[in-house]
């Protein structure tokens, strides 16, 4: 008798659970509408954002976008600047052995004496003097050495010699001229210093 109850109670339940399944068949937007009445009951145990939270929140991601932008945009400047002063002194760098030529040339030219080699001597000084035009207007510099106190940071000291007459480390000869941007060395002056 209870095995006759309780198969009876199976049996209706399996034809409630058929009628339900039919009619969420049939209409579709009871389950949708169930789902969402469960969401919105989620929605409305968590608080509810104010409209000046919202405004604040938007606000902050605004500045912090905009830091971030103007980060970015002082980077970059800095990068290409960087470039650019490293590209001069590269480029600079390569042709100083030029201008070394340049000068052995009018070492060479002081010695002229006809009217041939003193045009020549001229046209090698007008070189010379372009050469200086343009490295000021790149603030390129010659490193002042002789009679200079020796610096190792601009200086670069091959010999030296016994003088009384001299300071110590004064520069008494330069070997070859150094070169300076701003405060970067492109090369050091080869100079003799007094003991």
């Amino acid at each position: 008798m209870d095995k006759d109850k309780i198969h009876k109670q199976d049996k209706v339940s399996e034809d409630q659970n058929e009628a339900i399944s039919e009619e969420s068949a049939e209409n579709p937007d009871i389950e949708d509408a169930d789902i969402k009445d469960d969401q919105k009951s989620s929605e409305e145990d968590a608080q509810p954002i104010s409209v000046e939270e919202k405004y604040q929140e938007l606000e902050d991601r605004f500045l912090r976008l905009a830091a971030e932008y103007d980060n970015y945009r002082r980077r970059t400047r800095k990068e290409k600047e960087a470039l650019y002063s490293d590209s001069i002194t590269d480029v600079v760098c390569k042709f100083l052995p030029v201008l070394d030529n340049v000068d052995r040339a009018l070492e060479t030219a002081d010695k002229c004496e006809n009217s041939e080699t003193i045009a020549f001597a001229e046209g090698v000084q007008l070189i010379r003097k372009q050469i200086e035009e343009v490295f000021a207007s790149l603030d390129i510099e010659e490193i002042a050495a002789l009679g200079e106190t020796f610096d190792p940071n601009l200086h670069h000291a091959v010999s030296h010699i016994d003088d009384e007459d001299k300071d110590p480390q004064e520069i008494t000869e330069v070997f070859q001229i150094g070169f300076i941007r701003k405060d970067r060395v492109l090369r050091h002056s080869v100079v003799q210093v007094a003991n």
